[in-house]
């Protein structure tokens, strides 16, 4: 898809929705699902219809995800292992683009980089990440249940929790740094492009 920005650097807005498969959205042929706002991102931006995770663990996929590097090249081989800081992202190619960037919402940075290009963290995900990252090093094909385990399933209950509210937080910030782009676009003023 070709966007004219009259010479400018267009404005890029990145969703990666966590645990919603394609096929469940309307977008994708889902006839029960209803997606319309993604469906409409998706009609004036771009999808992306074949993507491929490099590992089946969070942590190691979003970093993965963040440098375009295998997760054996950055050697983050499980949930507790931080990305270096000298780990060179997309944030900080386009921060060297002339981009603002910012991030709201989940990106498991853990250890004590929490930004890895970008400028502004509006909605950190230490609050429901960095207390529930769990790393097990014992490697071994035993696949019993972790202590408290149960415990954990009935305290998430339906509807509501920490990972719910932190949801609603990322969306409120995000929409507000948006509304405040645009507006200062509109303004006439000077203005980074944003990512």
């Amino acid at each position: 898809m070709t966007v004219s920005t009259g010479g400018k650097q267009p404005n890029i807005l990145l969703i990666m929705s966590d645990e919603h498969a394609a096929e469940f959205s309307s977008i994708h042929g889902n006839r029960i699902v209803q997606t319309p706002t993604l469906d409409r991102l998706a009609a004036d931006g771009v999808t992306f219809d074949n993507a491929y995770c490099t590992s089946p663990l969070c942590v190691p996929a979003r970093m993965s995800f963040m440098t375009g590097a295998y997760v054996h090249r950055e050697e983050i081989w499980d949930n507790g292992v931080p990305l270096r800081s000298d780990a060179i992202t997309w944030a900080h190619r386009l921060a060297n683009a002339g981009y603002k960037t910012a991030l709201s919402g989940k990106m498991h940075f853990i250890g004590p980089d929490q930004h890895h290009g970008f400028a502004d963290v509006l909605a950190s995900d230490e609050v429901v990440c960095a207390k529930n990252i769990e790393v097990d090093f014992r490697w071994v094909d035993d696949v019993s249940p972790r202590p408290n385990s149960r415990a954990r399933f009935d305290a998430a209950g339906a509807g509501g929790g920490s990972h719910i509210d932190h949801d609603e937080t990322v969306t409120r910030t995000c929409l507000d740094y948006l509304e405040q782009q645009w507006e200062a676009q509109k303004s006439g003023t000077p203005a980074q492009p944003f990512v």
